[in-house]
């Protein structure tokens, strides 16, 4: 018998709404039962732009989840690193300092990526407070002793405020997911770093 065709991918999220407001997102973020449930947008010019501009264009807080011109749109590469503000409400990426609490790293591992043409879901390894590096410029990602750093980094760094979990495998072809606020110190970050589940 012939093999059936695949149905097409049908996104639950409705990005032609989503780029009737703002033509630069590209995904949609999702931890369930975390408030961490937006759109994700990359600026084409301005790698700062959404540091300070929501996706329907207003300057200021809180901004927008977004990633640097260097990231790819697919998250095809081994680390896709996205930035968001730390909130006093709560809202954007301030629930990535409750991940310290190991029991709450434990209930909402589990991270949801969709695009128009795909969904990942990632399992979160690792919990780091980092320096202000520039992720992105600091580690070449076509470099594979850069990858590496970027792994032994989490070690090289690590106080009682850093864990990393050894339960799923984790190496230089993986495909992780960076998720970066700032908790306080103008010279620290916070790191959740996820990996891909079909490769864990």
């Amino acid at each position: 018998e012939p093999t059936p065709t695949p149905e097409p991918y049908v996104s639950p999220i409705d990005f032609e709404a989503l780029w009737a407001i703002d033509p630069d997102v590209f995904a949609w973020i999702l931890i369930e039962g975390t408030n961490i449930n937006y759109p994700v947008a990359k600026h084409p010019g301005d790698d700062s732009y959404y540091l300070n501009h929501t996706i329907e264009g207003y300057a200021g807080y809180p901004g927008a989840i977004y990633a640097y011109g260097y990231t790819a749109a697919d998250f095809s590469q081994f680390n896709t690193i996205l930035y968001g503000h730390n909130m006093i409400a709560g809202t954007m990426f301030a629930d990535l300092n409750r991940y310290w609490d190991r029991s709450y790293l434990d209930a909402h591992r589990t991270v949801k990526i969709y695009t128009p043409e795909a969904e990942y879901s990632y399992t979160v390894f690792a919990f780091v407070y980092y320096d202000n590096r520039l992720i992105d410029t600091w580690y070449d990602q076509r470099v594979a002793a850069d990858r590496q750093e970027f792994l032994d980094s989490f070690y090289d760094l690590g106080n009682s405020r850093t864990y990393v979990l050894d339960d799923v495998e984790v190496g230089i072809d993986s495909h992780l997911l960076t998720l970066e606020t700032c908790h306080g110190a103008p010279s620290e970050r916070t790191l959740v770093v996820a990996v891909r589940e079909d490769e864990a």
